[in-house]
């Protein structure tokens, strides 16, 4: 976690009301998540902006009160950065402490247990973050892929129980420009992460609907709708809650010039410190699928949906790994067959726990298949480097 503190002391008796703003940067691998969030953590514009509109809070609070009044110019703004790989990463290097390792664990291998691990203690954190006590507005930056709308829906609601306010900032890359830039930014003999998995991710994109295209050309490629199993479009009440405070970025675009442009759409556009909305999560706003008593949640199998996903992704990642040669990949293909069969137990199991009635839950169902992705990334690293799958 980055942090920087910025802004002046305050006097205890001149304390204003203290807000959040929970920050997502999403995008594909190597769309320059990690680089923008960085660079938004150490830009003085970008705290200035921030100061400024904590400041208007505090002109609202105490209108034609100049003792108060005075309070605005003590305001002091925290910005942290959360990045979900770098909780995994940390949590990874602990299981490399021989205290922490299992007999005969191979800490080279990708734990899903970890995984999860990693994804709540990042959400925890955040959340510990946007609620500590202290004179300072909060500020906290959370990178990650968000590639489904489900990832992005969980930290809507963390923002919405800590009354904070919740931004949205979309790096649009081309698949194979992701591809590109992740060949290029390792110098292993193979990319951090293979190419069917960012392919894939790009394929499953759930980008939300925007009023705002930071992107130079004014144009991006998104989905800006949700599509039901009768391919009725609608859109996600909770989306568009949040659509003023979204925005599209061009990700070639040099970051000083990305942190510049949100800088001034957050200047001119946005109350960053603005509670999120407390409107219905889930539900749709317009369109004909059906739902489970309009709550949004598609009903018409879910489970044939996923299995349709993991099939291109399987089919996908043995084309990587063959060169297209498939004859080469039996191993992999026997192994990813058997996991698919277990995941597929798995969600199953999640399903009927739900209601019995075939009612998915998003959220829970994409955090499996994003584990069973990442599961296939760990096989395809070994098998390209060494030939053969760990066990």
């Amino acid at each position: 976690v980055m942090e920087v503190n910025s802004g002046h002391g305050m006097a205890s008796c001149l304390k204003p009301s203290r807000g959040g703003c929970l920050v997502l940067i999403c995008g594909l691998p190597a769309s320059g998540k990690t680089t923008l969030g960085r660079s938004l953590v150490q830009s003085e514009p970008f705290r200035r902006v921030l100061i400024e509109h904590a400041r208007r809070i505090a002109d609202a609070e105490a209108p034609g009160d100049e003792e108060k009044k005075a309070r605005r110019d003590d305001v002091s703004v925290k910005i942290s950065l959360m990045s979900f790989d770098d909780v995994e990463d940390e949590l990874r290097q602990r299981r490399h402490d021989p205290s922490h390792a299992r007999e005969g664990e191979d800490l080279d291998v990708f734990d899903p247990d970890v995984w999860r691990e990693a994804r709540s203690v990042a959400v925890t954190r955040t959340r510990q973050l946007l609620q500590e006590d202290g004179d300072s507005h909060t500020c906290v930056i959370v990178d990650d892929n968000f590639y489904r709308r489900s990832m992005r829906k969980a930290f809507a609601k963390l923002a919405r129980e800590c009354a904070s306010g919740f931004v949205q900032l979309l790096l649009d890359l081309p698949a194979e420009a992701a591809v590109a830039r992740n060949e290029n930014r390792s110098s292993c003999p193979s990319p951090s992460v293979p190419s069917f998995v960012i392919r894939h991710m790009a394929e499953c994109v759930e980008w939300p609907p925007s009023s705002t295209d930071l992107s130079a050309s004014g144009q991006h490629d998104h989905k800006s709708t949700a599509t039901a199993a009768n391919g009725v479009h609608y859109r996600i009440r909770w989306e568009s809650a949040v659509e003023r405070s979204t925005a599209h970025i061009d990700s070639t675009t040099p970051p000083d010039d990305m942190v510049s442009s949100i800088v001034r759409w957050l200047s001119e556009s946005v109350e960053p410190w603005r509670p999120i909305v407390a409107v219905d999560s889930e539900g749709r706003e317009s369109g004909e699928g059906t739902t489970d008593g309009g709550r949004g949640k598609v009903t018409s199998s879910p489970i044939q949906e996923i299995e349709v996903r993991l099939r291109r992704l399987i089919s996908e990642a043995l084309k990587t790994c063959s060169g297209g040669d498939r004859g080469v990949t039996g191993e992999l293909a026997q192994r990813w067959s058997r996991l698919k069969s277990e995941f597929m137990r798995e969600v199953k199991a999640q399903v009927a726990a739900r209601n019995g009635e075939g009612v998915c839950d998003d959220e829970a169902l994409d955090g499996l298949y994003d584990a069973f992705m990442r599961r296939c990334q760990q096989d395809a690293a070994d098998y390209l480097s060494t030939g053969a799958c760990s066990s």
